[in-house]
């Protein structure tokens, strides 16, 4: 049958072998970016609504917030030692000051997502352990609450244009000068839904965020760009060979995708009653043109963990060390083809990955609703819409559902589709099918 479109969009083909897939070596030490905010000095490293901020300022007010934060915390040592520092700011330099100054005292950030409800951002921050935590402009009224219920310090800093009005009366005993590689210091702690309901820490060191940026820079960087923009002289020959490159046939595939970054393996496992195969990868006898879940491994994915979850970290990864993405895909003409979530309670719309089942946790904490299965049904725009199958108590309507969900829930988990049933469809076993639900309710969603 044909590929189902669980990727939307023109990808185009990459062709690659197995001495590409090898992980990439970090090399040298590994520092954390602020550490060369000096080498570029009065450079420009942020432009946001308040205009243009250097990389000395971010350096000097980042240093002034880190010496705020362990005079909060009393640490005369100045390392908070992995510490959590929970933070909420806007998308701008305030972002970047409150990352390093967390970075610079020696705990690990934790960034707080400005669309989750009150009680999202409580769980993230108890289940993360933050000792503290920071506000940006205009976030204090939505910390401050929480901070007074949890036992915690609120640091608030002022408006981006204000950023230089931090000032701190001891910052010399930071360890930020004292550690000489940074590698293996745990560096951010990232949440992220999953089916399993609540969601997990993701955490990340110095050295796989390295990675990370690397792989982005590789992947990033055009040469051909760096070329016409230095050359200008020479723009009309580039754009005649451009047009005579337009003439050549280009493979595209849709629903497919090559290697994700450089530095990153890729296989594909099967498992049946008796052992687990290889279909394709980096590994001898393989099968090709198998289906079977995708897994992942390399320096940029996260550190075989998640954050006090031990029981979903050996579901997640396997013995050694490869991540179980949750994908089904198939190895066809040189590509990976991903043919669907191996789960049908993990939604991806619009470039979030949510939890149907923490969907549904939150709905049925609505006082009309008594059951709810929720799904996902296609959707041109987004891939995926979140689609809620609802249980009402007999006599009562959903008219004043939306209101209610966007006071207790994150915008992009709110189901855009709502399907009313009298009775919940169940199986033998009493258990909701939620393919046999697509099947009924989207039909075009599970052929």
């Amino acid at each position: 049958g044909p590929v189902k479109m669980w990727l939307r969009g023109n990808v185009e083909q990459r062709t690659f072998t197995s001495s590409n897939l090898k992980i990439s070596a970090v090399v040298g030490r590994v520092v954390p970016v602020f550490s060369k905010a000096s080498a570029y000095g009065g450079n420009v490293a942020i432009m946001d609504h308040s205009g243009s901020h250097t990389y000395r300022s971010l350096y000097k007010n980042s240093k002034s917030l880190a010496g705020l934060i362990t005079k909060a915390l009393t640490c005369q040592s100045g390392d908070l030692q992995g510490k959590r520092i929970s933070f909420l700011c806007a998308t701008d330099a305030s972002y970047t000051v409150a990352q390093w100054a967390a970075w610079m005292c020696g705990s690990i950030a934790v960034p707080l997502y400005r669309k989750h409800p009150p009680g999202e951002l409580e769980y993230v921050i108890s289940d993360s352990q933050s000792s503290l935590l920071v506000a940006g402009q205009p976030f204090m009224d939505s910390l401050e609450p929480l901070a007074q219920k949890l036992g915690l310090s609120c640091l608030q800093l002022p408006t981006t244009s204000g950023l230089n009005t931090l000032k701190s009366e001891d910052t010399q005993m930071l360890p930020e000068e004292n550690i000489s590689d940074w590698a293996e210091r745990p560096a951010m702690l990232i949440y992220t839904s999953s089916t399993t309901g609540r969601p997990k820490g993701v955490l990340h060191t110095h050295s796989s965020l390295q990675a990370i940026v690397q792989g982005l820079v590789s992947e990033w960087f055009n040469a051909q760009r760096v070329w016409e923009q230095l050359f200008v002289q020479y723009f009309i020959r580039a754009v005649y060979n451009k047009l005579y490159l337009m003439k050549m046939p280009v493979c595209v595939f849709q629903g497919a995708v090559g290697v994700p970054l450089p530095g990153m393996e890729v296989r594909i496992m099967m498992t049946n009653t008796v052992k687990t195969i290889i279909a394709e990868g980096n590994s001898k006898g393989t099968c090709k043109g198998k289906e079977g879940e995708l897994l992942v491994r390399g320096s940029s994915v996260l550190q075989k963990k998640y954050w006090n979850k031990p029981q979903e970290t050996a579901d997640t990864f396997t013995e050694d060390g490869w991540f179980k993405t949750g994908d089904t895909a198939l190895y066809r003409h040189g590509m990976y083809w991903i043919m669907g979530r191996t789960s049908v309670d993990n939604i991806k719309s619009g470039g979030y990955k949510i939890s149907a089942l923490d969907v549904e946790r939150h709905l049925l904490a609505h006082p009309d609703i008594t059951d709810v299965a929720v799904i996902s049904a296609p959707d041109p725009t987004w891939g995926q819409k979140v689609t809620a199958v609802v249980q009402l108590k007999k006599g009562k309507t959903m008219s004043q559902l939306k209101t209610w969900a966007r006071e207790h829930m994150a915008t992009y988990t709110i189901p855009t589709g709502l399907i009313l049933v009298e009775e919940m469809p169940r199986n033998q076993m009493g258990k909701v099918n939620k393919k046999d639900l697509l099947r009924q309710f989207s039909p075009t969603r599970s052929g």
